[in-house]
């Protein structure tokens, strides 16, 4: 049944990019990115509260627990470390690291991502939460033809009771409703083993 519901899931992808495709190549989705990113501001511990069912199919199939965590370079890079927990929320550890920089600086949200052993790809950054104690509160973010979406928070509880709704009625609005690119929640419960926080920083407990 799974393998039935990744291919029904890759058939229907494969429909929407070919529909996608004009003499000039893939068209990017109708989408606009933050104008404005604060390195200082977005770097640190993210946990993922929603992705789509492109990225719970494809390379966070059956994971638990995931994080982001970025480091600052300079005011345009950040290092990328992201970690997993496989088949539960104390399962074996699945981690990834790489890098991430703004390509244009007249498009700060519209950073490219490189992790170990996988192609250059895209991190649009699409919405950005309040700034508390010097952190966006929670960041939504895609790439250009929309096909994958994570919603990420600096607290999962507090997400839950302050931002929840009004982040998923952007993602509704912003084109975020077909099956495969709707959210689908992420697995953040008070079993999960993260891995230690950077630079000794404290970061929230479930």
């Amino acid at each position: 049944m799974a393998t039935k519901s990744v291919a029904l899931c890759l058939l229907s992808v494969m429909v929407f990019v070919l529909n996608r495709v004009d003499s000039r190549g893939l068209k990017q989705a109708n989408i606009n990115t933050v104008p404005e990113l604060n390195i200082n501001f977005y770097a640190g511990r993210w946990y993922e509260m929603f992705s789509d069912l492109i990225v719970k199919e494809t390379f966070e199939r059956n994971s638990y627990c995931t994080t982001a965590t970025y480091g600052k370079i300079s005011e345009t890079n950040v290092t990328v470390f992201n970690s997993g927990r496989k088949g539960s929320p104390t399962g074996p550890a699945s981690e990834i690291s790489g890098y991430a920089y703004v390509a244009d600086p007249a498009q700060p949200g519209q950073l490219k991502l490189q992790l170990t052993g996988t192609p250059l790809g895209d991190y649009w950054v699409i919405e950005l939460g309040p700034v508390e104690d010097n952190e966006y509160q929670y960041a939504v973010v895609t790439e250009p033809l929309m096909l994958q979406l994570f919603i990420l928070a600096r607290d999962p509880q507090v997400f839950r009771q302050k931002y929840r709704d009004q982040v998923l009625e952007f993602v509704q609005k912003a084109g975020f409703n077909k099956f495969w690119n709707k959210p689908k929640e992420t697995v953040q419960v008070p079993g999960c083993i993260y891995p230690p926080p950077p630079s000794g920083k404290v970061f929230f407990r479930i």
